[in-house]
């Protein structure tokens, strides 16, 4: 009896161009085909251009059998007219566009057992994974497989906790799915908590082993690449020009921040958590991670190299690193002196820890409580 095939469906932005390559090179032993979905509307509803060329030459280089692309008009989303689209819009673009690609499985002449992951291009499920998804139970055409992953932001210097979004289902349940919720059956397949009533009922939630976890990159293209991302996913609540902004990406990457200037109980988000780099389930991150990491993202995302070498040169951690980002957050002039030292190519420490001296606590004093600068959204 033959081994299930694997199918991806992966849905492509304005951003993903190097992610994408990444993602084919790194799973194409084991899966038979990917069905890649754009639209010719960002999710944020504007216009943008698809990727024909890029993805004609990956066709040639993969297998034109193998790489299947789909384009969703821009008649079938949400377009923006003067603002951004609202947060709701957004995800409905989302929805729709990841949901486009059970057509295309279709085509592939896909059997009932044949296995379907639904993954964003940063999305890379480890080779045990993919081995063990063509190794599931021949009968269960239930389960709905979470592949537990290890996120990253910016590289693989700036580890950031576990991720759980990216799925697997058998083409039987992705076509039961897909029949009752064709424009949306892929978004509730990964975003649990928008599911309507009755439909956890059509599946069964699993999880694959986490001993040997998948690859999560998120915000791990160029700063001109988060720039667009910020400004084209579905969260347009950050697309603001402060948050946005080339040069505060550029710093808030240095510095390990928070990409999208988030806050948590008072305090500014870190991207980047020390506590990664020490242990995970009891074991050294170093050795928790696995060689093909490094070996596809160097190869693939060469930026980020550069990016690991300058924030260990910085060797921001714990206090001083929430401090400068509390800083770079609140924006003004601090937020500006801070950004003109992050962005330096020969950037350290040195007047970074000056500032922060200066602002140390006085014995009786305190600093004012943080509060993030977020502008009003970008019109177009």
């Amino acid at each position: 009896m033959s081994l299930p095939r694997l199918f991806t469906c992966l849905m492509v932005g304005s951003d993903s161009a190097s992610l994408l390559e990444m993602h084919l090179n790194a799973t194409s032993l084991l899966v038979s085909a990917w069905v890649v979905v754009e639209a010719e509307v960002s999710l944020a509803g504007r216009k943008r251009s698809v990727n024909h060329a890029m993805i004609s030459r990956l066709a040639v280089q993969y297998g034109v059998d193998r790489v299947q692309h789909v384009i969703v008009p821009a008649a079938e989303m949400h377009i923006a007219n003067q603002s951004l689209l609202s947060h709701r819009l957004a995800f409905e673009n989302e929805a729709l566009q990841r949901s486009r690609c059970a057509s295309a499985v279709r085509t592939l002449q896909a059997q009932p057992m044949d296995q379907v992951l639904i993954l964003d291009p940063d999305e890379l499920p480890s080779p045990a994974q993919l081995e063990a998804l063509r190794h599931v139970n021949a009968n269960d055409d239930h389960t709905l497989w979470s592949l537990p992953m290890l996120r990253f932001h910016y590289d693989l210097a700036c580890p950031s906790g576990g991720w759980r979004v990216g799925r697997a289902a058998s083409w039987a349940l992705v076509r039961r799915l897909a029949e009752q919720h064709p424009d949306r059956w892929a978004y509730y397949v990964r975003a649990t908590a928008a599911r309507p009533a009755g439909f956890s009922r059509l599946l069964r939630d699993g999880s694959l082993p986490s001993a040997s976890p998948g690859l999560h990159m998120t915000f791990a293209v160029t700063d001109e690449n988060i720039t667009q991302k910020v400004l084209s996913f579905a969260h347009t609540e950050f697309a603001s020009g402060h948050v946005a902004s080339r040069v505060g990406v550029a710093a808030r990457v240095a510095a390990g921040c928070d990409p999208l200037m988030r806050a948590d109980k008072g305090s500014p988000r870190l991207a980047c958590h020390a506590r990664w780099n020490v242990s995970h389930n009891g074991a050294a991150w170093r050795a928790y991670s696995q060689p093909w990491m490094s070996s596809i993202v160097h190869q693939f995302l060469p930026h980020t190299i550069k990016r690991e070498q300058s924030r260990e040169r910085l060797a921001l951690h714990g206090a001083e690193q929430t401090a400068v980002c509390a800083g770079l957050f609140g924006g003004g002039p601090t937020g500006a002196r801070l950004q003109e030292w992050l962005v330096e190519p020969t950037a350290d420490a040195t007047r970074l820890r000056q500032w922060l001296h200066e602002r140390r606590p006085k014995a009786h004093g305190r600093h004012p409580p943080f509060r993030p600068r977020h502008d009003r959204h970008l019109q177009s």
